[in-house]
């Protein structure tokens, strides 16, 4: 219907104008709408992430500090170790050297038996090959052997050796220079 007063035709045009401008908004609207679904999807993946990845720090950092803990301890224990093994070495190096004055004064005054110097000789021997162990251990120990059971054990019989010394030989003075 083309209606022949102008400013009908002219409202109409306007009108026609007016509703296309409407669809096109509407469509806009739809499609901001659709995007603004999307960007929140998006966002809630996001913060999903971000929680799982919180989590996943949190996680590291407890078994971080679990391991550092485990770490300090075994430094602890084998600064312990260290210096067992270092007073194991200091006795057996101060009976080594009474022994060594014993033989020396042994081998200067004229023995009333062959076997006493022999006997002092042997027992300096096995001090030395006992210290040279002591020593190997140490050095193992220091490069991080974890041989705990074994090193010890073995300390504990290698320092219970002056000990015994000491009481095969009770009347014999080992303190004298």
């Amino acid at each position: 219907m083309i209606s022949q007063n102008p400013c009908l035709r002219s409202l109409e045009e306007k009108n026609l104008a007016l509703n296309t401008q409407v669809t096109q908004l509407r469509s806009a609207l739809q499609e901001t709408l659709q995007l603004c679904s999307e960007y929140r999807r998006e966002v809630d993946e996001l913060h999903a992430l971000i929680h799982i990845l919180q989590d996943t720090v949190q996680q590291m950092e407890a078994t971080q500090a679990a391991r550092e803990k485990q770490l300090l301890q075994q430094l602890e224990e084998s600064r312990a170790r260290e210096r067992r093994l270092k007073d194991s070495v200091q006795v057996l190096r101060a009976a080594v050297s009474q022994l060594r004055v014993s033989l020396q004064k042994v081998k200067t005054k004229k023995p009333e038996s062959t076997t006493e110097p022999r006997r002092t000789g042997e027992q300096v021997s096995l001090l030395q090959s006992q210290l040279a162990r002591d020593q190997q251990d140490h050095l193992e120990s220091c490069a991080g052997s974890r041989q705990d059971a074994p090193v010890e054990s073995q300390g504990a019989e290698r320092t219970s050796l002056l000990p015994r010394l000491l009481r095969e030989e009770p009347g014999r003075r080992w303190m004298q220079p």
